[in-house]
């Protein structure tokens, strides 16, 4: 299976914040744009209300001074007179286009265009033989232009004014979120602190029981002695995710080094005797030859494979195989855990990311994950890097954690040279 380059961007100092941030930007964004939208539309309905108040103007005026007019030594602003008299003679105002005879004008109005000008005419005839044409000038409605630079001007620093102020309102709209998201993450952090010595101390002590009475009692009760022991145990284990994910949240800049090989190794002889006593081969299949160093936070990225790996075994079945393996490309280190248990359906891959969700094998079998997945996918983001899912059901599932690679303070030892692994999954 061929992976994709994680990505590389650094995680976030703080993620609610940036998503908070984010919103305030998104407020400011929208309200910016339904200001543009409304000025658009201001701007557009103005000039075609000027355009058309200024097209019946002229058409008024042209008429008026057409039927009106008894010479062309006194035209209304604007307008252009010609007139023919009885005798033919022709007589024009100032600014009258060259070579224009009152004859070639249709009688009553209309639109001419003359040397690359348009004008809005109206020939009227009299009954002693007269012809008076008054023209309009289309040029001098480019006032109208002039007018709407300056709206257009002020629809400009209306919309920065208004998305400005639309910031500063989303800003202070999500304020008492981010307030509440934080006494959010201190109360759980808090909480999951102060349970985290009780819970230990309880879980110890259902140990020492489960040793004091191995012998003493009957099978059924010895059974539910282990299993009070398993349920102190995951107690345990959802304070510790509860405390992981505060500690990425509040300080994600704890990173330091880690050699992905020696965690795998680790968490390999970590699970050891649970594999072995539900009868299942938990094995290292491949190592790279290249130094497979990350930089992170130990704790989180041991947690986020060790839940990979827990939730292989306790899929698997007995006498199956769970293996990890360790792949290095130029930019990136891929770790996968691949069992041969019930399977997923691929379909789905992207809802067992979600919190407590249940994946179907397609064989009658519900998969639970739990806090598991989605705590993974919260250290995959925060490190910078990607969770994969692939499988089937009835063939297994196969889980991959991409991570961007930095370069490593110390080679691995020869001994691991010639274990080179070509695919994760």
């Amino acid at each position: 299976m061929r992976l994709p380059h994680a990505r590389q961007s650094r995680p976030a100092s703080d993620p609610d914040g940036a998503r908070l941030r984010g919103a305030a930007r998104s407020v400011g964004l929208q309200i910016g744009l339904a200001v543009a939208l409304v000025a658009v539309a201001v701007a557009v309905v103005a000039y075609f209300v000027i355009d058309h108040q200024q097209t019946a103007e002229a058409r008024h005026a042209v008429a008026s001074a057409a039927l009106r007019a008894d010479d062309v030594t006194d035209p209304p602003p604007g307008v252009i007179l010609l007139k023919r008299g009885p005798a033919g003679r022709v007589s024009t105002s100032a600014g009258a286009p060259a070579g224009l005879l009152p004859s070639a004008i249709a009688p009553g109005a209309s639109t001419v265009r003359l040397l690359g000008r348009s004008y809005q005419a109206y020939a009227a005839d009299r009954a002693d033989g007269t012809r008076v044409v008054a023209l309009a000038d289309f040029q001098n409605r480019l006032t109208t232009d002039a007018l709407l630079w300056p709206l257009a001007i002020a629809a400009v620093i209306g919309i920065i004014a208004a998305t400005a102020v639309g910031g500063l309102a989303g800003r202070r709209a999500v304020r008492p979120l981010g307030a509440a998201l934080a006494i959010q993450r201190r109360f759980v952090a808090d909480a999951s602190h102060e349970l985290r010595t009780p819970l230990t101390v309880l879980h110890t002590r259902t140990q020492m029981l489960e040793r004091t009475v191995a012998h003493s009692l009957d099978a059924e009760l010895r059974q539910q002695v282990g299993e009070l022991v398993a349920d102190t145990r995951s107690l345990g284990e959802v304070v510790n995710d509860l405390l992981l994910s505060a500690e990425l949240t509040h300080h994600p800049d704890r990173s330091e080094p880690v050699n992905i090989t020696d965690l795998a190794g680790a968490v390999v002889r970590s699970f050891g005797p649970q594999a072995r006593a539900r009868g299942v081969d938990l094995r290292v299949a491949s190592l790279p030859a290249a130094p497979a160093v990350v930089s992170g936070i130990p704790a989180a990225l041991r947690r986020a494979l060790m839940s990979l790996v827990d939730n292989a075994i306790a899929h698997e079945h007995r006498g199956g195989v769970v293996t990890i393996s360790v792949r290095t490309t130029g930019t990136d280190v891929a770790i996968a855990v691949r069992d041969d248990g019930d399977g997923l359906d691929p379909t789905s891959a992207h809802e067992l990311l979600h919190r407590f969700v249940r994946a179907s094998s397609g064989e009658g079998h519900d998969r639970r994950f739990g806090l598991g997945l989605a705590l993974v996918d919260e250290v995959m983001r925060a490190h910078g890097g990607t969770i994969q899912i692939d499988g089937a059901p009835g063939v297994g599932a196969c889980f991959t954690l991409v991570l961007p690679r930095t370069d490593a303070p110390e080679h691995r030892s020869p001994e691991h040279s010639d274990q080179i692994e070509t695919t994760p999954c």
